[in-house]
């Protein structure tokens, strides 16, 4: 994802240093609830934004999965103004997280926000076998492919095939 500022990369880091500037945008996006930390660090900041989002307007399948609202917790570590910054977007109870990178870059007088992250799956379908009901073991494995519109940010998405075996 990559935002366009009309400002220097020491404001527009300022600017994500501020809570009510992260209130804002998340009223903005229609964000139901939002609670916003931001601890100092040396010459950066570490963010937890602990947000509900509504689920109007994904897919059915989606909603049926996440439920009228979901919950997404964003951490972001900043070192400062000019280094990169790791970013991490969970959901709590849901298999599902993002971790990736956050770049401010200078360009011209404005400065370009570049957000690059993975989607991820957790829990037992991370090629791990696991035991069904049945009590059979199960081999899951990957694949690309729908599950999209999680609130987390933009990346790659996995969902996964369970392939039964009867070892």
């Amino acid at each position: 994802m990559r935002l366009a500022y009309e400002a220097g990369p020491g404001e527009v880091f300022a600017m994500l240093a501020d809570p009510a500037f992260r209130e804002k945008v998340a009223a903005e996006q229609g964000v139901v609830s939002i609670e916003v930390s931001i601890t100092p660090s040396g010459a950066g900041f570490t963010l937890v934004s602990d947000q509900v989002q509504d689920t109007a307007g994904l897919p059915a399948i989606a909603k049926k999965i996440a439920g009228e609202t979901t919950r997404a917790v964003v951490r972001e570590q900043w070192p400062d103004a000019a280094g990169t910054a790791t970013i991490e977007i969970t959901a709590p109870g849901k298999p599902t997280r993002a971790t990736g990178t956050v770049r401010l870059v200078p360009a011209g007088a404005g400065t370009t926000y570049v957000q690059e992250t993975r989607r991820e799956r957790q829990g037992p379908a991370d090629r791990r076998e696991a035991r069904g009901a049945h009590g059979r073991q199960h081999r899951c494995r990957p694949v690309r492919g729908a599950l999209r519109g999680h609130g987390l940010a933009e990346g790659r998405s996995l969902t996964w095939q369970h392939v039964s075996s009867t070892r």
